[in-house]
Formats: C-alpha cells, sequence, structure tokens
C-alpha cells in the first residue's frame, strides 16, 4: 500500500528507478479517484437534475469535475516521473518515453505507440544499469535476512524475471 503513494513522495524525482507494482498501484490509484469523482459528478447531477426547477442542476458534476481537476492537476507530474522511472527500470531511456508521447498524437499510428508503452510498463525489471540498482534484487543488504550470497554466485545480466 504505501508504494501507492511512493510517486507522491518521490514528486519531482525523474531519475532512478521504479518496480512494476509502484507504477500498477499508482496507477490503480489514479483510475480510482477518476471514477470514483465521475460517479459522484454523474449521481449529484442525476439527483438535482430530478427535479426540473432546479437551478442549481449540473452544480454537483461542476463540484466533482473541478475536483477531479484539481486531482489531476496534482498528479501530472508524479505520473510522469513514475513513468519515466519505470521505462528506465525496463531498461530504456526517458526519451523514449518523450517520443512515445509524441508518436501517439499521430492518427491510427499513435495505437503502436500506445501499445509498446504498455508493453515497456509490464516488461520486468533488468539488472543493475545506469539509472541505478535492481529493486528487486534478492542479495541486496536488507532483503537476504542476513545471509551473504551463496560463494561463486555471479549477478545475472540483462533481464530478471520474477
Amino acid at each position: 500500500m504505501d508504494q501507492m503513494f511512493l510517486p507522491y513522495a518521490r514528486y519531482f524525482e525523474f531519475g532512478g528507478r521504479s518496480t512494476r507494482t509502484e507504477y500498477w498501484l499508482f496507477t490503480l490509484l489514479l483510475w480510482s479517484v477518476l471514477l470514483v469523482l465521475f460517479i459522484i459528478g454523474g449521481g449529484m447531477d442525476f439527483l438535482l437534475l430530478d427535479d426540473p426547477g432546479a437551478i442549481v442542476a449540473g452544480a454537483g458534476t461542476s463540484i466533482a469535475f473541478l475536483l477531479l481537476g484539481i486531482f489531476m492537476l496534482f498528479s501530472f507530474i508524479p505520473a510522469l516521473a513514475v513513468t519515466v522511472r519505470r521505462f528506465h527500470d525496463a531498461g530504456f531511456s526517458g526519451w523514449v518515453y518523450v517520443g512515445l508521447v509524441l508518436v501517439a498524437m499521430i492518427p491510427f499510428i499513435g495505437l503502436l505507440a500506445n501499445l509498446a508503452m504498455l508493453v515497456i510498463a509490464v516488461l520486468p525489471s533488468v539488472a543493475n544499469n545506469k539509472w541505478g540498482d535492481n529493486p528487486n534484487d534478492d542479495w541486496g543488504p536488507t532483503s537476504n535476512y542476513g545471509y551473504d550470497a551463496p560463494e561463486g554466485f555471479e549477478r545475472p545480466q540483462g533481464v530478471r524475471y520474477r
């Protein structure tokens, strides 16, 4: 659950890496808030439109969409940063993400760019790279329960499946 809100703690941090768990939990949070605010806005509008003489018809929708706009403005930078860090974790530069976003604006070809972004977001972590150590490293100082790596053990190079 902590990883869901971790991108807010790393607000302007575009360097480093983010795991798939962090990325997808944050995406789940964004979509959940979006869905809840749409439901609240639509429900309030439905209730207020039930009375044909209501002057404030649509005010509930306006409030919900105002809250949605504020939330999305607040979440834009963390969403961008966690996506760039996720690309780093998969072994791609953040500039690849920028290029794919620009290509995604082209009709029909944009579908392929969006599919490429989805595939990269799903890819597993690669071994240590220029953006940092593997966040899923089993032999880190705190994740191996006090044991050292076995003798003769070499870290895998390339993609690490979990």
